[in-house]
């Protein structure tokens, strides 16, 4: 059983090298529940490198990675998205031919079996998160290039 004051996310000792570039170099990081960070550097410090690790889109060369209280290797996005990891990367594409909802949850759509997707549900979680961001005026199922025209 995890301990309540355990870290939910903890990364030891996380070494990263492209060639003989080192991106990484014994990164150490923990994350509580409820809490939020922001990984802040110059360019080429490594944040994306990082992020890029918990996503499963790299792995590291070395290093453990802690998710609550579990030790798990990551070995690829979709299963980095089974454990509850997502990553929105800096530029942000669009689909203009899909839902706002669809846009949304995309990467939760191609990990899955698109025959066997709520879309009902998924409409009324993105209708949600549009709540929360004041933005309740926006249907998700809406095509997107329809809201840009």
């Amino acid at each position: 059983m995890t301990r309540p004051d355990a870290p939910l996310l903890g990364l030891h000792g996380i070494r990263k090298h492209f060639g003989a570039s080192c991106a990484l170099a014994g990164v150490d990081f923990s994350l509580q529940r409820g809490e939020i960070h922001a990984l802040c550097g110059e360019n080429g410090a490594g944040k994306s490198t990082l992020m890029k690790i918990l996503a499963g889109i790299h792995k590291p060369d070395a290093g453990t990675i802690i998710l609550d209280g579990e030790m798990v290797i990551i070995d690829g996005p979709a299963q980095a998205m089974r454990l509850g990891i997502g990553l929105v990367h800096q530029e942000i594409a669009l689909c203009g031919d899909a839902t706002v909802a669809e846009n949304v949850f995309m990467a939760q759509i191609n990990a899955g079996n698109r025959a066997w997707m709520d879309y009902a549900g998924l409409n009324a979680r993105a209708h949600v998160i549009l709540k929360r961001l004041g933005q309740q005026d926006i249907d998700p199922a809406r095509r997107v290039d329809v809201l840009l025209a």
